[in-house]
C-alpha cells in the first residue's frame, strides 16, 4: 500500500469512518472541507463497530482511508496522527517548524481542556451537575482567557502567524462546544475568541457545512442516553 506522497491531494479521495457526530471525527473533516478536498463519510455505531474492530490497527475510531480511482492508497487510525497529516495535506500547519510546534501546542490546550468535559460526558452520571461542577472550577475560563489573548495580540486574528490553522478550525468547535454546554454569554469575556471563531466560520467549506440545517451534531447537543 503506497502512500499518496507527493501527487496532488485533489486527486485522491478521502473517507473519515467514525460515529454520527462530530466528536474525534469533526476536525479530520472540517480540514479535508477547508482543503476543498473530495470526502466522504463512512458511520460506524454500537452495534456496527464490532464488525469493524479486526480490520482496524487498534480497534478504535477514527480511521482515515485514502484512495485513488478506487484503490486504497493510504489507512490512518488514531486521531492525532490523522490531524497532523491532514494539516500537512490541506497547509493548515503553519509556514515552518516553529510555526508548526506552536500550533500543535494550542491544539493540545484545547484538547486538555475538552477531556474532562468528555469525561462527565461519558461518565454515565448527571450529566448537567457534572458539566455545571466543572464550569465552576474555572479551569475553562482559564483556557479561554489564554486564547483570548494569545489571538488579541496577533493581528491577523489568528492563532499562529497569518493564516488559519488546525488549530483555529479546533478552536472553532470548542467554542461550539462550550456554547452548547454553558450559553453563549459565557464568551462575552472573549471577543478576540469569538471573531477567530467566525473567521473560522466563512472559510471556504466550513461556511457551507456550518449553515447545512443536516450537519452533523455535537455529541454534546445530542438527547442524553437513558
Amino acid at each position: 500500500m503506497a502512500a499518496p506522497s507527493n501527487a496532488d491531494p485533489k486527486s485522491f479521495t478521502y473517507t473519515v469512518l467514525y460515529f454520527q457526530g462530530q466528536g474525534l471525527g469533526e476536525l479530520p473533516r472540517n480540514l479535508l472541507r477547508v482543503g476543498g478536498l473530495n470526502f466522504k463519510n463512512e458511520f460506524v455505531d454500537d452495534d456496527t463497530l464490532p464488525n469493524y474492530k479486526p480490520h482496524l490497527l487498534f480497534g478504535q475510531v477514527p480511521r482515515l482511508t485514502v484512495e485513488h480511482n478506487g484503490k486504497k492508497v493510504f489507512e490512518l487510525v488514531q486521531s492525532r496522527a490523522m490531524i497532523h497529516y491532514l494539516a500537512s495535506v490541506t497547509k493548515l500547519y503553519g509556514s515552518n517548524a516553529e510555526e508548526a510546534a506552536t500550533i500543535d501546542q494550542y491544539y493540545e490546550g484545547i484538547r486538555d481542556a475538552l477531556e474532562p468535559l468528555g469525561r462527565i460526558w461519558w461518565s454515565g452520571g448527571d450529566r448537567k451537575q457534572g458539566v455545571a461542577g466543572h464550569l465552576a472550577t474555572g479551569k475553562i475560563q482559564q483556557s479561554f482567557e489564554i486564547f483570548n489573548n494569545v489571538i488579541g495580540k496577533n493581528a491577523s486574528g489568528y492563532l499562529v502567524g497569518n493564516a488559519p490553522s488546525y488549530a483555529d478550525i479546533a478552536l472553532y468547535t470548542f467554542v461550539e462546544d462550550i456554547e452548547i454546554l454553558a450559553g453563549k454569554d459565557f464568551f462575552n469575556a472573549y471577543p478576540n475568541v469569538v471573531a477567530a471563531r467566525d473567521k473560522v466560520a466563512n472559510l471556504h467549506g466550513i461556511k457551507e457545512n456550518h449553515a447545512d440545517a443536516n450537519r452533523l451534531k455535537s455529541f454534546y447537543a445530542m438527547p442524553e442516553i437513558e
